[in-house]
């Protein structure tokens, strides 16, 4: 097994309704005698949590340029949107870009806790501090594509951003169908793409499932219910190659069995191993 890249590791989160009975804290003076990660991720219940200061980063490239009166980078203004664990993920890549280092971060999460909801607003934020740095979300399936922008365009309209937006919608690709095995075949198959181009050259591209499909693309990769995709194993040999100049990797999922490559990555971090 190589070095790992691996930067940030959630653990599972499990929730009952709107009561969540599992939170995090990402700290960087409590990495256990072992691991490869930068951050260990502390377990503690909600009536535990201290007053955990999330971030000690200011960025300079704050939104204020655009907005005065909000700056989306803020810990008030996450702590009055978001729950915590949620405030953590937006923040996590800060942390560790601080240091110069590219994130690779890993969540194990139960189902409809909010997460993908978070990493849309996440990568709104991130866009605007760097230029030129696209986003390529991966998901199960179309409709969860198309869902995941809408919900990130509604973020850019509630905090008032649209004038940085240039255009959205969608598009069309031409990528090998595969077969039953999850090979390419001579055939193509035509799939969507959704798109928001940002004033400063940035983008957030969402994919279907297929592989191919963010191919021809670089940037910052994130996999959404990496557990439940049919031809995980090329997904994620597609998505490391996207990564190539210093881009950032996140996958999350609820779990789909224990033969899945996405547990086989949590047995990985547990043991402060990494893919």
């Amino acid at each position: 097994m190589s070095e790992s890249r691996s930067t940030f590791y959630a653990p599972a989160f499990v929730g009952g309704g709107s009561c969540f009975t599992r939170h995090v804290l990402a700290r960087q003076n409590e990495v256990p005698a072992g691991s490869r990660f930068t951050f260990y991720v502390l377990r503690f219940t909600r009536q535990e949590c201290p007053n955990y200061q999330l971030s000690t980063i200011n960025q300079s490239t704050s939104v204020s340029a655009i907005l005065p009166l909000i700056k989306i980078d803020s810990s008030a203004l996450l702590a009055k949107y978001f729950t915590p664990y949620q405030a953590i993920w937006i923040q996590a890549d800060d942390l560790i870009h601080a240091q110069n280092r590219a994130a690779f971060a890993l969540a194990e999460k139960s189902v409809r806790i909010g997460w993908t909801y978070c990493d849309g607003f996440k990568n709104v934020r991130k866009r605007l501090h760097h230029k030129n740095r696209d986003y390529l979300f991966v998901t199960k399936d179309w409709p969860s594509s198309l869902e995941y922008m809408h919900q990130t365009f509604r973020f850019i309209e509630f905090f008032n951003l649209t004038r940085s937006v240039l255009s959205r919608g969608e598009d069309y690709l031409n990528v090998p169908r595969l077969d039953p095995d999850g090979k390419p075949t001579p055939l193509t198959d035509q799939i969507k793409i959704g798109y928001i181009r940002f004033d400063n050259g940035s983008r957030i591209i969402a994919f279907s499932s297929n592989p191919y499909a963010m191919a021809v693309h670089g940037g910052d990769v994130g996999i959404d219910e990496f557990a439940k995709h049919p031809n995980a194993r090329l997904l994620w040999q597609t998505a490391q190659a996207r990564i190539t100049w210093n881009g950032d990797m996140a996958v999350w999922s609820s779990h789909d069995g224990e033969d899945t490559l996405f547990n086989q990555f949590v047995q990985e971090a547990r043991a402060g191993k990494g893919p």
